[in-house]
């Protein structure tokens, strides 16, 4: 055993020097020289052997509270600052986006009284034409049998009268007044839902070719926005000149550039610096060294020392630790890897438990059922928890920033929260992928083994001793696994029912509320109410 760090080939000690060993391989080093690397990295904490991110457990138990707590998270607050600061230029349609609703909302507003007097008016007349209609067809049939009376005929003369009148009425007041309001009313409603749309989703091709368009920042005192190749600012919408990059001042012909500032601006031009991926030139904005490249669909991050594509990986800690307590060797896999066709689909599962020859008594059919069942459900959630950050995850954000609704301070924090937001859902994923590729290969088993020898003797008791035990291990080891990351991070965290039904926290602390027990055939419920 090593005693000596391998980075700075000092003595371990209890404390300052003290020996750190990755959860995941077994390089050494002593807690200062792994802090020191932590806070060198653009990214999560992570092992500077294997390059595999360190979950919060692990932080927690490893490192003191002063450096988790204040160095740590300072470093965080800055790496999360200059990562958005490299793509603000890509928020910057949003901005302009978010301006032509509001704008296009407040005009629907003031248009709205008007618009609601029209069409009152246009439906009133519309009613007074038709009842007049009403009034002429069956005097019509009457008179076109010889059955008018005098008096029916006075009625007919005046409701005619009285239609033709109207008629003019509605298609005067429709052509010249109801109908250009009412164009010029929806046209803006239906731009107004076009742009919320695209705005809410970002992933429309108009707005990924809008987003090519903001090249760098507005030179504009107190303006955080971004031109565009016009040089006109989707923030503050002032235009600026090419040669000199210098405001002008009310778009006035007479602007003249300063020779040192055209100077500069031709040294700003060569220090951009071309994507990796599609040749795009990236000006740097400030921030940390890797990219973010937006042109399109390229979406590739890279380093702007060394021009190189930047890869990495998302690993499961969650899943090496269940290995761990099973005693199994395996290796653990991908997030969202549901190896060798993942969890047996239900008809084929359920085959050989129907088999004429199967010894299995209905109660254990009925507990693999419902576990294959809520497996699969659970399956199908885990999409809803990313393991990389959602690419617009921060554009509300980023587009009140840029709008000056925040300050600086303010956007940090808000950052800060949005991704500790996103890593305790990113970690509850990896806890609920672990359960379902453990589930996964226990199924596979069962129904591997059925379908080789179904009339075996000792199948319903493998099945009973061995496999509903393991899972019901597995189970508790989920739901303590969810009980302790919620107390670290001190968030209600889910749980797996006696029933493996997976329970939000708001139904774990309804009122008046329990687990069901145990396996009943028939119950539909996992919560009973009192």
């Amino acid at each position: 055993m090593a005693k000596q760090c391998a980075i700075c080939l000092s003595d371990y000690t209890s404390k300052t020097r003290k020996k750190i060993t990755c959860q995941y391989c077994s390089a050494e080093a002593c807690v200062s020289c792994i802090q020191t690397h932590i806070l060198s990295l653009n990214a999560e904490p992570a092992c500077y052997e294997c390059k595999r991110e360190w979950n919060t457990e692990f932080m927690n138990d490893t490192f003191g509270v002063t450096f988790r707590t204040k160095t740590l998270r300072i470093h965080r607050r800055k790496m999360l600052k200059e990562r958005e600061q490299s793509i603000l230029p890509s928020v910057q349609v949003f901005v302009s986006m978010k301006r032509r609703i509001s704008e296009i909302k407040r005009a629907l507003e003031e248009m709205q009284p008007l618009y609601t007097t029209y069409s009152r008016n246009y439906n009133k007349l519309y009613s007074l034409r038709n009842i007049n209609r009403e009034i002429i067809v069956p005097l019509r049939v009457k008179m076109e049998k010889g059955a008018l009376s005098t008096e029916e005929k006075s009625s007919l003369e005046v409701a005619e009268e009285n239609f033709k009148k109207y008629t003019l009425e509605f298609e005067m007041y429709r052509a010249q007044v109801y109908m250009p309001y009412a164009l010029k009313y929806h046209r803006l409603s239906s731009e107004y839902t076009r742009n919320l749309y695209r705005y809410r989703t970002g992933s429309t091709e108009d707005v990924k070719k809008e987003r090519r368009e903001f090249i760098m920042r507005c030179p504009a005192t107190e303006c955080r926005g971004f031109l565009s190749t016009a040089y006109t600012c989707g923030t503050c919408s002032q235009k600026t000149c090419s040669q000199c990059r210098e405001i002008i001042i009310d778009d006035g012909p007479d602007h003249v550039c300063k020779p040192e500032s055209v100077e500069s601006t031709k040294t700003i031009k060569m220090e951009t610096q071309p994507c990796p991926k599609c040749a795009a030139p990236i000006f740097k904005i400030d921030g940390c060294d890797q990219m973010w490249c937006t042109n399109g669909d390229c979406n590739t991050a890279f380093s702007w020392t060394t021009g190189q594509i930047v890869t990495g990986r998302v690993h499961n800690p969650h899943y090496y630790e269940w290995i761990r307590r099973t005693g199994g060797g395996a290796a653990a896999r991908e997030i969202a890897d549901i190896p060798c066709g993942g969890i047996p689909g239900f008809p084929q599962f359920s085959q050989p438990f129907y088999s004429k020859y199967t010894l299995i008594t209905s109660k254990t059919r009925y507990i693999m059922f419902e576990i294959h069942r809520h497996v699969v459900e659970i399956e199908q959630t885990l999409p809803s928890y990313p393991q990389q950050p959602p690419a617009l995850m921060n554009k509300e954000i980023n587009v009140r920033y840029l709008m000056n609704d925040v300050n600086e301070d303010e956007w940090v924090k808000s950052l800060e929260h949005s991704y500790t937001k996103f890593q305790r859902r990113r970690e509850i994923g990896q806890i609920l992928h672990t359960l379902v590729t453990a589930t996964a290969d226990i199924l596979r088993n069962v129904h591997m083994r059925m379908m080789e020898s179904m009339y075996q003797h000792d199948l319903p008791l493998w099945v009973e001793s061995e496999i509903i035990p393991t899972l019901e291990t597995l189970r508790t080891y989920t739901n303590e696994t969810f009980q302790k990351f919620g107390k670290t991070n001190r968030c209600a965290t889910p749980q797996l029912s006696a029933r493996w039904q997976l329970l939000a926290a708001r139904t774990l602390y309804k009122k008046d509320a329990t687990f069901s027990p145990s396996f009943k055939e028939g119950q539909t419920n996992t919560v009973v109410e009192h």
